[in-house]
């Protein structure tokens, strides 16, 4: 479960996020238990979720945040979050080179955001299926 929204101010983020530790977040305009509506921006932070959202103070008004143990965590929370908000002008996450991480909802997982292909099993000359 998300934690906000909260201001987006140095205040703000010093009194809610934890310090070096990971997590994702969403960043806009947002409204209490609205579900993250009013969200302009979904992403994630893989070692300090503070410093990034530092990073955002004076271009958006509010934040929400969920917290993660480890940087796939915090992936898995961003990919979530991003498929709940349902909004076809926002990136997929992507995840971090070298690692092969899947969204826990649709499965992609490459650098160029593709669902992997599945296998197929084509049907042997002669045979029919059945």
């Amino acid at each position: 479960m998300a934690s906000g929204p909260f201001l987006l101010t140095k205040y703000g983020i010093q009194r809610e996020v934890p310090r070096n530790t990971a997590g994702a977040y969403a960043l806009g305009n947002l409204r209490m238990h609205s579900d993250f509506e009013g969200a302009e921006v979904v992403a994630r932070a893989d070692s300090d979720l503070a410093r990034d959202l530092a990073g955002h103070i004076g271009h958006h008004q509010t934040f929400l945040f969920v917290a993660a143990p480890t940087a796939e965590e915090a992936f898995r929370r961003e990919c979530e979050i991003y498929h709940r908000l349902n909004r076809p002008d926002l990136k997929h996450p992507t995840r971090p080179r070298g690692t092969d991480w899947q969204c826990p909802v649709c499965g992609r997982f490459d650098e160029d955001n593709v669902p992997p292909k599945k296998k197929s099993h084509p049907i042997p000359v002669g045979r029919r299926p059945g």
